[in-house]
């Protein structure tokens, strides 16, 4: 092409570059207008609006500016409007490829829109032919540019909303443990949950011995699946660290009982409360779950799942660790030692209480002569220094935290 043809070719896209930068308004109308029919898919709340059109009117005048430019190949500036559709995608929860679709019906609306601009200002065919030849490159590049722009504001747009909601949601869950003036219904439309119902409180965990990358998404796989199984697939969870998370779901089948042997994803573990109803029952929940778990993390073999209905009286006698400590130690004098011998006076000791003091069926239970049973708890009495029926109620405590819990060997 002659370097004359080039010229006359540049001064042709300069002024029909100006005038759809004029135009940029009366045509945004018709051209979102059809953007929207292309859409038969999108929910009623992006029908045609003054923003959607002003996005519009802004993508043609950024575009015919882009014409004007020496280099139009420059880094588009994608404009607010655009970038504020992007996001009301991710707030009406309409999902990512809806949002490129638009861009794709808009790819085709808008150069029709350009090359309608070309047929009023070119009237030979030829010519007017090799300008949208030529700028088509530059109008592709644009709109590659504006829409890769988009979907990244898309995805911040929805990190942000997520990070948004799930404060909220702590915020909100926090207020109601700490038992602070709460309007139930908006709370309950902040989690999604209904707070006058049933529900189950558990937490889930990352043990400390095992390798805590990818932690999050396990504590995730494993609460949705612990209250799938109790009938609830959409529990309220609520993530507090990196290996701990809270949860609670409905109660419909919490009458489940806890596995202790359930299996879970390396190394994570759960503890439940009991079903409770409305906020009181969310709450109390929430602390028996709590306090499992601090039952579950001081036992010598914890279990991969703990209910407080299980271990309520060890949670309860164990409150305070160091009180405990010493209490075992007090109350089993000699018999808090960890050599075979004590260990096994201890094992005889612990049936026989929880056998209601027979001997008979304590022996049974131990697969060991009546006699036997009567020798070693001589020697508990000997080692305790005292009656064991004077001390049956504390000497079962002590027994409980001694051999139940990891405070039993602590220094």
């Amino acid at each position: 092409m002659a370097s004359g043809q080039l010229l006359r070719h540049d001064e042709i896209v300069r002024t029909a570059a100006l005038a759809l930068e004029r135009d940029a308004g009366s045509l945004a109308s018709e051209a979102a207008t059809r953007i929207q029919q292309g859409m038969p898919e999108l929910p009623t709340a992006f029908s045609v609006t003054s923003q959607s059109t002003a996005a519009v009117r802004e993508l043609i005048a950024v575009f015919a500016r882009s014409l004007l430019r020496p280099d139009p190949s420059e880094d588009v500036i994608v404009p607010e409007q655009a970038l504020e559709h992007a996001r009301m995608f991710v707030r009406r929860g309409v999902d990512l490829s809806a949002l490129v679709r638009t861009y794709r019906v808009g790819h085709a609306v808008m150069w029709d829109v350009w090359v309608r601009v070309l047929d009023v200002h070119v009237a030979d065919a030829a010519t007017r032919l090799a300008v949208r030849d030529a700028t088509g490159p530059a109008f592709f590049r644009f709109i590659d540019a504006v829409a890769g722009r988009v979907v990244e504001e898309y995805h911040a747009e929805r990190e942000r909303w997520s990070q948004s909601a799930a404060s909220r949601r702590l915020e909100t869950v926090r207020d109601l443990l700490d038992g602070q003036p709460t309007e139930i219904d908006a709370a309950s439309r902040i989690l999604g949950r209904e707070l006058r119902g049933q529900h189950l409180g558990f937490v889930v965990w990352q043990a400390p011995e095992h390798d805590s990358t990818g932690a999050p998404a396990r504590l995730q796989r494993t609460a949705q699946e612990f209250a799938a199984e109790r009938g609830d697939a959409r529990p309220l969870l609520v993530p507090v660290g990196y290996r701990v998370l809270w949860g609670w779901c409905g109660a419909g089948r919490a009458g489940a009982a806890a596995d202790p042997q359930r299996p879970t994803h390396d190394g994570v573990r759960v503890a439940l409360g009991e079903p409770g109803s409305g906020v009181e029952g969310f709450r109390t929940s929430h602390r028996q779950a709590l306090a499992a778990r601090r039952v579950a993390q001081q036992a010598a073999r914890p279990a991969a799942v703990t209910a407080w209905t299980d271990v309520a009286v060890l949670g309860l006698l164990s409150a305070d660790q160091e009180l405990a400590r010493e209490f075992a130690r007090r109350e089993l004098g000699e018999l808090h030692g960890d050599d075979p011998v004590t260990v096994r006076l201890r094992e005889t000791l612990a049936v026989f209480l929880r056998e209601g003091e027979h001997v008979g069926r304590t022996a049974a239970q131990q697969g060991i002569h009546v006699n036997t049973v009567t020798n070693r708890l001589r020697q508990c009495e000997a080692a305790i220094g005292g009656s064991l029926a004077v001390r049956r109620g504390p000497l079962h405590a002590a027994l409980a935290l001694r051999d139940g819990l990891t405070i039993g060997t602590a220094s």
